[in-house]
């Protein structure tokens, strides 16, 4: 802001700017105390709006910086999701996969390739390996379990589950078991499969399926598999077996699931495994 000397010294007593009244030779101490006064309210002023302008400057760079870093972080959460792919297996090509065995030293020692001729749906996944495990425990079971894996952690709580029934026929009544997400692994149901329903349900991703492979001689059965995927966490928990639709639901939907103190170290050179229910 500029303001000329001029315009104080000619202003009058009366206030007005008139330069024929003024009197430039002498002036009276009262307009010299004005001068002064209207100089230093001039400067006053100036500085105040500059100080507001860099207080006004600092806020917008301040609130800018706030909005980046949300977004930043929405971006983050977003991307830190998992995804479970269930792909329905087409034609007749076999959906193969390898096992690669290394001695002490890590140079590969055999490579194994499986090869599924009755694939029905493979299960991938995207995103990182959750770096922790998980465990359940269970609230509803329809028969005691024969056998169960807790992971010496606390009692009650499992990381597999399995009632092997009576022995007498190859039908398994239930099991319950981890997956966990990891990038290149294949997960393969055989059979012909169904997909009956999909949903989200207590914070999963639900796929329910139903499964006939009694066309092969050691399964002359049927199964049915509640499959739950936690999106967040990156672990499938499924419940499996020869027992109905109804039962398995009951069991998989009274499960209480929590995180561990245990790595997860997913291993790179098994890339395809089997969901099947059996028995060994």
């Amino acid at each position: 802001m500029k303001f000329k000397i001029s315009e104080l010294l000619y202003q009058t007593q009366d206030g007005f700017d008139d330069v024929s009244c003024a009197v430039p030779t002498e002036l009276d101490r009262a307009a010299e105390d004005r001068i002064k006064a209207a100089v230093l309210d001039k400067i006053a002023e100036e500085k105040a709006h500059r100080v507001y302008q860099l207080r006004r400057t600092v806020r917008t760079a301040v609130l800018i910086a706030a909005v980046m870093l949300l977004l930043s972080a929405t971006a983050y959460a977003v991307s830190a999701f998992f995804r479970m792919n269930a792909e329905e297996v087409r034609g007749d090509e076999p959906v193969s996969g390898t096992w690669t065995e290394r001695d002490e030293q890590g140079n590969v020692d055999y490579v194994q390739t499986f090869r599924y001729e009755d694939a029905g749906i493979v299960f991938s996944f995207e995103g990182e390996s959750p770096p922790l495990c998980f465990q359940f425990r269970p609230g509803w079971l329809p028969s005691e379990a024969t056998r169960s894996s807790s992971g010496n952690c606390d009692e009650g709580w499992y990381n597999y589950m399995v009632d092997e029934g009576s022995g007498e026929s190859n039908d398994i009544p239930y099991v319950i078991a981890f997956c966990y997400a990891r990038p290149g692994f294949q997960l393969v149901l055989n059979g012909n499969c169904e997909i009956v329903k999909q949903e989200e349900q207590k914070g999963f991703q639900v796929t329910e399926i139903a499964v006939d492979w009694t066309g092969d001689p050691y399964h002359d059965y049927g199964e049915n598999y509640v499959v739950m995927f936690n999106e967040e966490e990156g672990y499938m928990l499924y419940v499996g077996g020869a027992s109905d639709m109804e039962t398995l639901e009951r069991i998989a939907f009274n499960l209480e699931v929590r995180q561990t103190e245990i790595p997860y170290e997913p291993n790179p050179d098994y890339a395809i495994g089997t969901m099947n229910i059996g028995r060994g």
